[in-house]
């Protein structure tokens, strides 16, 4: 009885190394590369080309011009103006003449002393009631006198101006009188005696 079994399970053994032998061998087959492999055919030479570059163009043709006129419709609306007042007409008047009028101080005088023996007046007056007549007197002087010989000088502006009236005109009159005397100085004195009229120049102006 040992023996049968022992016989049945070596067959047994056997058949399970076969089957797995074959098993083996299947799988062994399988893995095998069946993928066909690529192949590059080249049937010309390879001839690179650059594409064209594309330019700007700045000088573009210009626009037509438009030279249809456009027409344009105004609707302006009439605007009727009512003024709820009347202008009141106006009546020009003659200026009464002030017949109060007081001119008040009308006299001033100033005088004055400065250094190189300048004396200086300056003055003036008026008279008259400003009704009829009126006259203005002005009045200017000053002059120096230096340590050299003929160091001077000197000058007097008198002035004037006057009117009068009459019921329907005014009569308007003036004058001026400018006198500059100048001398000239700065020589040797020591070599030179010149009289003093020599170097005077006298400026009158009457207007």
């Amino acid at each position: 009885m040992n023996i049968i079994s022992k016989k049945y399970s070596i067959r047994i053994i056997q058949y399970a190394v076969i089957i797995l032998l074959c098993l083996m061998s299947g799988s062994l087959f399988a893995q095998r590369d069946t993928t066909k492999k690529q192949t590059i055919d080249i049937t010309s030479s390879y001839k690179p080309v650059l594409r064209n570059a594309v330019k700007i163009n700045f000088s573009a043709s210009h626009l037509n011009a438009d030279t249809t006129k456009p027409k344009m419709n105004y609707s302006v609306p009439s605007q009727n103006l009512f003024y709820s007042y009347q202008p009141v007409t106006l009546r020009p008047l003659a200026l009464q003449q002030d017949t109060n009028l007081y001119l008040g101080m009308r006299n001033y005088i100033k005088v004055g002393f400065g250094n190189y023996t300048t004396p200086y007046v300056n003055a003036g007056f008026s008279f008259g009631d400003g009704k009829k007549s009126l006259l203005n007197l002005y009045a200017n002087f000053i002059s120096s006198k230096g340590k050299i010989q003929y160091q001077d000088y000197s000058q007097l502006q008198i002035k004037a101006n006057g009117s009068f009236f009459t019921p329907k005109n005014e009569v308007y009159v003036g004058a001026t009188m400018h006198q500059n005397d100048n001398y000239l100085y700065g020589y040797n004195h020591t070599l030179y005696n010149y009289k003093k009229i020599v170097f005077v120049s006298n400026f009158r102006i009457l207007h």
